[in-house]
């Protein structure tokens, strides 16, 4: 029996261990997208991935808690469209696995991106207009 808990527990835990951890490898940006892709984390027997999230900060480091994405993605691609021309986002991925506790992975690697385009213009003043 408590070679069958053993077994358990090492399940249980392998979500939260490095090999779980999908390795960011691309992303490519435009002015209004972001597209990242990412390889699938090794899988110790017995484990099934549920599916991906993915985390944004404009500073390397400080992603939000909250990831971008509003349900789990379950492919190897996450494009983001809410972007800002003129800014640099930094992500990272983690793992989501139900059969495991915890259920998410460490973040993965970060990546950065840096949307192209210039300076805000200006704002435009109004000028009074005789009447």
């Amino acid at each position: 029996m408590k070679k069958i808990f053993v077994f358990v527990a090492m399940l249980l835990s392998a979500c939260a261990s490095a090999q779980m951890k999908a390795k960011v490898t691309s992303n490519t940006s435009t002015s209004h997208q972001v597209v990242l892709s990412w390889t699938t984390p090794v899988q110790p027997s017995g484990i099934v991935i549920s599916g991906y999230n993915i985390f944004k900060g404009t500073v390397s480091g400080q992603e939000s808690p909250t990831p971008v994405n509003t349900s789990l993605i379950t492919g190897l691609t996450f494009t983001d469209t809410t972007v800002t021309t003129g800014t640099t986002y930094f992500y990272t991925s983690q793992t989501v696995c139900n059969t495991c506790s915890p259920t998410a992975s460490g973040p993965s690697n970060e990546v950065q991106a840096s949307i192209p385009g210039g300076q805000p213009l200006p704002p435009v003043m109004n000028t009074p207009t005789a009447q």
